[in-house]
């Protein structure tokens, strides 16, 4: 696959369920001037012009067939496409302002990305891409980082945003290839059964992880880092993720990952999308302590089995026993 410039870029693909990190990471890893970054290019939202499948359900060429959506990849790996001018409303009524009439960030990063000439990797930021990811990482013979976060936390973070998980569920039972799926990995799941919220995001994020477990574990080019590790220990955690990607973290990512988590608050509040620039390890217990006792109770049984295969055995409850004692 060649770009517009002329030449093929190394791809590295960061993916996941939404708000897991996918951010704060895709953001360190193309500091460099020589690192292109495509944000959620395939986020019928925000990114490619009538792309036409949300969080769409891919093992191979023959699921993306049957999708109907290669003509849209092979653009996103050309970057050949027309930059985004759709966005997402901010809390920030000025900067929803800025990114309607200057374009939002998606749009930029696409420019950039298309018009650099010493550009020798590319970052695709899009946790919306996570359940094609390993055909997209055959394809862009692309490295995968997978992000996880702990179920509660990330409940947690979804429900201040006022995002429902029951329509990413939806985009999914649409799908043929992802509805069997789901019924062989969760043969008691049932789609016709009503879900409280946390219940219909326990099990988009098992789905999502389940994908990881099935399709991406045991690839030798793919890392799997916890939102956890990234907020308790951002350098160390970059660091090892650099190492097992093959490349070289500069001084420039060092001193922006100082500086974005440096005096980090423990604050989490409602509708506003704060990544981990505010967030650290105290984040946590602050998300947990704002999930009510049936919802914590809920998510942690839907999920129990696929954390523990996720986190090498750990449990799901493993936060309850160590704030006990």
């Amino acid at each position: 696959m060649v770009s517009v410039r002329g030449k093929k870029p190394n791809f590295l693909l960061v993916t996941g369920v939404p708000r897991s990190g996918t951010t704060f990471v895709g953001h360190v890893l193309s500091q460099p001037i020589q690192t292109s970054i495509l944000i959620e290019p395939f986020n019928p939202s925000t990114g490619m012009d009538d792309f036409p499948v949300a969080f769409p359900f891919a093992r191979d060429r023959a699921d993306i067939d049957d999708l109907g959506i290669m003509p849209w990849i092979d653009k996103a790996g050309e970057f050949n496409y027309a930059a985004p001018r759709r966005y997402v409303k901010d809390a920030s009524r000025l900067r929803s302002f800025a990114k309607m009439v200057i374009g939002n960030r998606a749009s930029w990063s696409h420019h950039v990305a298309r018009f650099n000439p010493i550009s020798n990797l590319a970052i695709i930021k899009d946790p919306t891409a996570s359940l094609m990811s390993a055909f997209l990482a055959d394809h862009f013979d692309a490295h995968i980082v997978f992000m996880v976060r702990h179920p509660v936390s990330g409940f947690h973070s979804f429900d201040r945003l006022s995002w429902w998980a029951e329509g990413h569920l939806k985009m999914l039972l649409s799908q043929d290839a992802c509805r069997a799926f789901i019924n062989e990995a969760f043969p008691h799941f049932d789609v016709c059964k009503p879900r409280i919220a946390s219940e219909s995001y326990a099990w988009f994020w098992n789905i999502v992880n389940q994908y990881y477990l099935t399709f991406l574990k045991d690839r030798d080019r793919c890392t799997l880092v916890t939102h956890e590790a990234l907020s308790g220990s951002p350098q160390s955690t970059f660091n090892d993720l650099a190492a097992d990607a093959g490349i070289r973290l500069t001084r420039k990512q060092t001193l922006f990952i100082d500086r974005r988590t440096r005096g980090r608050k423990k604050v989490a509040e409602p509708g506003v999308s704060h990544d981990l620039v505010r967030d650290s390890a105290a984040i946590f217990s602050a998300s947990v302590a704002q999930v009510s006792n049936r919802d914590r109770d809920v998510i942690c049984d839907l999920t129990a089995s696929v954390y523990r295969e996720v986190y090498n055995g750990a449990e799901v409850t493993d936060y309850m026993r160590s704030k006990a004692s």
